[in-house]
Protein backbone atom coordinates (compact mmCIF):
# COMPACT_ATOMS: atom_id res chain seq x y z
CA UNK A 1 0.00 0.00 0.00
CA UNK A 2 1.04 3.59 -0.85
CA UNK A 3 -0.29 6.49 1.36
CA UNK A 4 -0.14 9.91 -0.31
CA UNK A 5 -0.51 12.93 2.27
CA UNK A 6 -1.65 16.01 0.99
CA UNK A 7 -2.05 19.34 3.52
CA UNK A 8 -4.81 21.54 2.68
CA UNK A 9 -4.84 24.93 0.61
CA UNK A 10 -4.03 28.35 1.93
CA UNK A 11 -7.37 29.30 4.00
CA UNK A 12 -8.71 32.43 5.03
CA UNK A 13 -7.66 33.99 8.36
CA UNK A 14 -10.93 35.69 9.64
CA UNK A 15 -13.42 32.95 10.01
CA UNK A 16 -13.71 29.82 12.83
CA UNK A 17 -13.44 26.96 10.57
CA UNK A 18 -12.04 28.77 7.27
CA UNK A 19 -12.64 28.52 4.11
CA UNK A 20 -9.79 28.11 1.22
CA UNK A 21 -8.84 31.30 -0.86
CA UNK A 22 -8.99 31.35 -4.50
CA UNK A 23 -5.57 30.72 -4.47
CA UNK A 24 -6.07 27.36 -1.96
CA UNK A 25 -8.36 26.45 -4.61
CA UNK A 26 -5.58 27.05 -7.36
CA UNK A 27 -3.44 25.15 -5.12
CA UNK A 28 -5.38 21.76 -4.73
CA UNK A 29 -6.31 22.03 -8.54
CA UNK A 30 -2.15 22.36 -8.71
CA UNK A 31 -1.53 19.20 -6.26
CA UNK A 32 -3.83 17.34 -8.31
CA UNK A 33 -2.36 17.68 -11.92
CA UNK A 34 1.06 16.86 -10.00
CA UNK A 35 -0.46 13.91 -8.36
CA UNK A 36 -1.91 13.00 -12.07
CA UNK A 37 2.07 13.50 -13.89
CA UNK A 38 3.08 10.88 -11.29
CA UNK A 39 0.69 8.51 -12.12
CA UNK A 40 -0.80 8.86 -8.90
CA UNK A 41 -4.48 7.53 -8.34
CA UNK A 42 -5.81 6.41 -5.11
CA UNK A 43 -8.69 3.70 -3.98
CA UNK A 44 -9.90 5.61 -1.43
CA UNK A 45 -9.74 9.18 -0.01
CA UNK A 46 -9.31 10.08 3.97
CA UNK A 47 -10.32 13.69 4.52
CA UNK A 48 -10.87 15.17 7.96
CA UNK A 49 -13.72 17.20 8.61
CA UNK A 50 -12.52 20.94 8.42
CA UNK A 51 -13.98 23.00 5.41
CA UNK A 52 -10.48 23.83 4.47
CA UNK A 53 -9.70 20.43 3.63
CA UNK A 54 -12.98 18.96 2.31
CA UNK A 55 -12.25 21.71 -0.09
CA UNK A 56 -9.09 20.58 -0.71
CA UNK A 57 -10.11 16.74 -1.43
CA UNK A 58 -12.82 18.37 -3.34
CA UNK A 59 -10.25 19.78 -5.66
CA UNK A 60 -8.45 16.83 -5.83
CA UNK A 61 -11.20 14.68 -6.29
CA UNK A 62 -12.34 16.90 -9.29
CA UNK A 63 -9.15 15.67 -11.40
CA UNK A 64 -10.07 12.08 -10.12
CA UNK A 65 -13.82 11.50 -10.48
CA UNK A 66 -14.53 8.05 -9.56
CA UNK A 67 -12.67 8.58 -6.05
CA UNK A 68 -15.12 9.52 -3.18
CA UNK A 69 -13.78 11.16 0.26
CA UNK A 70 -14.53 9.85 3.23
CA UNK A 71 -14.59 11.92 6.60
CA UNK A 72 -12.43 10.97 9.57
CA UNK A 73 -12.03 12.42 12.81
CA UNK A 74 -8.17 13.13 12.74
CA UNK A 75 -5.21 12.14 10.88
CA UNK A 76 -1.63 10.19 12.26
CA UNK A 77 0.53 12.94 14.13
CA UNK A 78 2.17 9.84 16.14
CA UNK A 79 3.89 6.77 14.94
CA UNK A 80 0.84 4.50 17.09
CA UNK A 81 -1.81 6.50 14.93
CA UNK A 82 0.49 5.48 11.84
CA UNK A 83 0.61 2.11 12.65
CA UNK A 84 -3.41 1.80 13.29
CA UNK A 85 -4.42 3.48 10.50
CA UNK A 86 -1.97 1.35 8.02
CA UNK A 87 -3.74 -1.74 9.67
CA UNK A 88 -7.34 -0.43 8.87
CA UNK A 89 -6.78 0.41 5.68
CA UNK A 90 -4.65 -1.87 4.11
CA UNK A 91 -7.21 -4.60 3.58
CA UNK A 92 -9.84 -1.91 2.04
CA UNK A 93 -6.48 -0.47 -0.38
CA UNK A 94 -5.16 -3.83 -0.96
CA UNK A 95 -1.28 -4.07 -0.96
CA UNK A 96 -0.84 -2.27 -4.07
CA UNK A 97 -3.38 0.21 -3.95
CA UNK A 98 -3.11 3.87 -2.59
CA UNK A 99 -4.70 5.54 0.02
CA UNK A 100 -5.33 9.75 -0.51
CA UNK A 101 -5.28 11.58 2.92
CA UNK A 102 -5.83 15.51 3.01
CA UNK A 103 -5.03 16.86 6.42
CA UNK A 104 -3.57 19.74 8.88
CA UNK A 105 0.06 20.74 9.02
CA UNK A 106 0.38 18.28 12.44
CA UNK A 107 0.27 15.28 9.99
CA UNK A 108 2.68 17.20 7.54
CA UNK A 109 5.05 17.55 9.99
CA UNK A 110 4.89 14.45 11.76
CA UNK A 111 5.46 12.47 8.67
CA UNK A 112 8.46 14.67 7.36
CA UNK A 113 9.91 14.07 10.98
CA UNK A 114 9.30 10.05 10.99
CA UNK A 115 9.88 8.92 7.70
CA UNK A 116 11.73 11.93 6.01
CA UNK A 117 13.74 13.51 4.65
CA UNK A 118 11.89 14.33 1.22
CA UNK A 119 13.62 14.01 -1.36
CA UNK A 120 12.70 17.97 -2.38
CA UNK A 121 12.31 20.33 0.38
CA UNK A 122 9.29 20.70 1.71
CA UNK A 123 8.78 23.64 3.85
CA UNK A 124 6.24 23.32 6.73
CA UNK A 125 4.56 26.62 6.15
CA UNK A 126 3.52 25.80 2.77
CA UNK A 127 0.29 24.64 1.42
CA UNK A 128 -1.28 21.97 -0.70
CA UNK A 129 2.15 20.02 0.14
CA UNK A 130 2.14 16.17 -1.19
CA UNK A 131 3.83 13.40 0.49
CA UNK A 132 4.58 10.06 -1.10
CA UNK A 133 4.85 7.19 1.13
CA UNK A 134 6.40 3.96 -0.04
CA UNK A 135 6.71 1.03 2.75
CA UNK A 136 10.05 -0.38 2.42
CA UNK A 137 11.70 -3.73 3.72
CA UNK A 138 12.33 -2.77 6.97
CA UNK A 139 8.49 -2.96 8.06
CA UNK A 140 8.65 1.19 8.08
CA UNK A 141 8.11 3.48 5.20
CA UNK A 142 9.79 6.18 3.05
CA UNK A 143 8.96 9.58 1.65
CA UNK A 144 9.59 8.74 -2.02
CA UNK A 145 8.20 11.77 -4.15
CA UNK A 146 6.87 15.07 -2.77
CA UNK A 147 4.88 18.10 -3.88
CA UNK A 148 6.59 21.46 -2.46
CA UNK A 149 3.10 23.48 -2.44
CA UNK A 150 3.55 27.06 -2.17
CA UNK A 151 3.01 29.89 0.26
CA UNK A 152 -0.44 31.48 1.30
Amino acid sequence: MRVVFVRHGARRSTEADPALTSAGHQMAAETGDWLLSHRIVARRCLVTPTLRTRQTAEGLLGRLPELRAELVPFLPESRDDWDALVAQERPLVGDHGVLLAVGHHPTLAFLLRCFGPAPVSVPLDHFATALVLDPIFTGSWAISAAWPGRTG
